[in-house]
């Protein structure tokens, strides 16, 4: 079940917005995990948090909300979004993207991008789109359809629009802390067609007065796996072999 656009905590592009009240216009992008391993989600498992091993693989779908004035009864839409998708570095999951959106036929038309699979921050392992916030043609994923979509799924004061999935695989796991996967905010380079959508029946860009959101990140909460019994008795036997081999060495000989 998906979260209404209000009760998710949005990092806003201008910080002036922040205290703004949840009525205000914007598009939100954001992502929840739908199947692990090609499983629905279970065994305390959500859509925002999800228990990991190593070789596991998470599929996500990929999301946005166009919000309008409360109240205000004209269609919401989206024509066009550009954004990139990154994992947090430095946790105890260390997985890679497989590759980059795959976006739905709507959302599919000439001069959509899944945006290319590559580490955008860094740390080694694969994320979708280029370093950096800057949009320029092929470096982030592109969401385009041919005309503005205002079909999508009612939510308060709007509506949600399915983009397409993206899956990711977890290549190891240690002791370390979790790891958020996360949309991240284009905000520069060709701005006037980073984002096309409309709200309350009137078109909107980063240029004309829109504002875009990030959705709150997916955690992957690593799973040690415990050592085999098998494994642990050898342990104990090599450290009783140890023990014997010290006592012989302490013992006197006659």
């Amino acid at each position: 079940m998906r979260l209404l656009p209000c009760s998710l905590l949005a990092t806003t592009l201008v910080a002036a917005l922040a205290s703004a009240p949840c009525a205000r216009a914007t598009l939100t992008i954001d992502l929840e995990a739908t199947t692990l391993n090609g499983f629905a989600l279970s065994g305390g498992n959500t859509p925002k948090n999800i228990s990991v091993s190593a070789g596991d693989v998470v599929t996500f779908q990929v999301f946005a909300w166009v919000t309008g004035a409360s109240g205000n009864a004209s269609l919401e839409g989206l024509q066009r979004i550009a954004f990139k998708l990154r994992s947090s570095a430095g946790g105890g999951v260390f997985a890679n993207f497989d590759s980059g959106v795959s976006f739905l036929p709507v959302f599919k038309a000439s001069g959509s991008l899944p945006g290319p699979a590559t580490d955008g921050d860094f740390d080694t392992d694969l994320d979708v789109g280029a370093p950096g916030t800057v949009y320029t043609s092929g470096n982030a994923p592109t969401a385009l359809a041919s005309a503005m979509v205002t079909t999508g799924t009612p939510i308060a004061d709007g509506q949600s629009f399915d983009l397409g999935t993206v899956s990711l695989t977890v290549a190891s796991v240690s002791a370390g802390p979790s790891v958020t996967v996360s949309p991240i905010l284009l905000n520069s380079g060709f701005t006037p067609q980073i984002g096309i959508w409309q709200e309350d029946g009137v078109e909107r860009r980063l240029t004309t007065g829109g504002t875009l959101a990030a959705g709150v990140p997916v955690t992957l909460i690593p799973v040690i796996p415990a050592p085999e019994p098998g494994s642990t008795a050898l342990l104990a036997l090599g450290a009783l072999g140890l023990l014997g081999r010290r006592r012989d060495f302490s013992t006197p000989r006659r």
